[in-house]
């Protein structure tokens, strides 16, 4: 990139920079997704189960499949979360490249440790977020074992 003018290297920082929000927008928004559908999946599978009475067939089946439902979107979660974490990594990294490149690293977006090029967390939001959904996931599984026990 060392044969581009100035003008050129800061209209590709803006773009940069633009494709890093839109990433870290859409990542927010995606992990937004399956938190709230298996949160309403598994409280449709918890209304479901009636205590008090034994079950219909019909309801049995009716709540593993929703708690089945909600294991499946959990792990489609983790993937979907650590692969839109890629996506936003190699953003960030063109920040930071074009941000050298320009001489401005100081003075240049600077919203995470890796963006700063400090040392990581060890707990990050996107392990947090895999935590949850495997949380999410596993309560499904119990809730099933729960619903296959009354």
């Amino acid at each position: 990139m060392a044969d581009l003018d100035r003008a050129e290297l800061m209209r590709l920082y803006d773009s940069a920079v633009a494709e890093y929000r839109f990433e870290v927008q859409l990542n927010w928004d995606r992990t937004k997704h399956f938190m709230l559908f298996n949160a309403a999946v598994i409280a449709a599978a918890a209304g479901l189960m009636k205590f008090g009475r034994p079950p219909t067939l019909a309801e049995k089946v009716l709540e593993t499949a929703l708690l089945l439902l909600a294991a499946a979107n959990s792990v489609v979660g983790i993937v979907s979360v650590h692969r839109g974490h890629g996506y936003y990594r190699a953003a960030r990294d063109q920040v930071r490249k074009l941000a050298a490149e320009l001489g401005v690293e100081q003075q240049s977006l600077v919203t995470t440790p890796g963006l700063k090029g400090t040392k990581r967390n060890r707990v990050t939001v996107v392990r947090a977020t895999q935590v949850l959904q495997m949380a999410i996931g596993l309560l499904a599984a119990l809730a099933i074992v729960a619903s296959r026990c009354r």
